[in-house]
């Protein structure tokens, strides 16, 4: 996992308690009709961006969170092909440039695609995809596991997709259309100190 400096925090929502963002790691396939770790509607997509969390009102480090109760969350949003490639300036890294609007999601509680794959992390899985090029997905593919030309590529390294066993999918979106026009607001906060960003999630009454 690619770890994240700086103190980057966000609370509300599905969530109880504040998280500091601690690492992200990009999921994808070496071929565009596989990559993600999540599916909807049985549908996979060509890769997927996870930006994990602990919870920093109970522990003190993401080690310390990971094998415990509310440890952990994540964000995971998929990466969906388009037909131009996304040119812009980017003067080092931004959040608001590597994920959609926080606006719709689906959430659970699962368990790390990682050792030690405990089930201590509450998946927020966000409905607006990532839009990439094949262009960009085939310059994730050429990556590679170490700095050699031979060694092996980066891509299928995602983690097959397990049963749900009975676990509560929760959403926010919207299916049908809405008989008034209020609507319950609450704050979602993904509280960067750097860029001053926050979102808000509006939930369907």
């Amino acid at each position: 996992m690619a770890v994240i400096a700086g103190d980057i925090t966000f609370s509300g929502g599905p969530l109880s308690y504040t998280y500091r963002l601690s690492g992200f790691r990009v999921k994808f396939g070496s071929i565009s009709d596989r990559g993600s770790e999540h599916r909807v509607n049985s549908f996979a997509f060509p890769g997927e961006l996870q930006l994990y969390g602990y919870n920093i009102d109970l522990y003190k480090t993401f080690v310390e969170a990971a094998d415990k109760p509310n440890g952990l969350a994540a964000f995971a949003a998929m990466l969906q092909v388009r037909s131009l490639s996304n040119t812009f300036q980017l003067k080092g890294i931004e959040l608001q440039a590597l994920i959609p609007p926080i606006d719709e999601y689906m959430t659970y509680e699962g368990s790390l695609p990682f050792p030690s794959c405990a089930e201590t992390i509450t998946w927020i899985i966000l409905n607006m995809a990532i839009q990439v090029s094949e262009r960009e997905l085939k310059t994730l593919r050429q990556l590679r596991v170490e700095k050699t030309l031979w060694s092996a590529s980066m891509a299928d390294n995602f983690r097959p997709v397990n049963a749900l066993n009975n676990r509560s999918v929760r959403t926010n979106i919207n299916f049908f259309p809405k008989v008034c026009k209020r609507a319950h607001t609450s704050l979602f906060h993904l509280n960067d100190p750097r860029c001053r960003f926050f979102t808000h999630v509006i939930l369907a009454n």
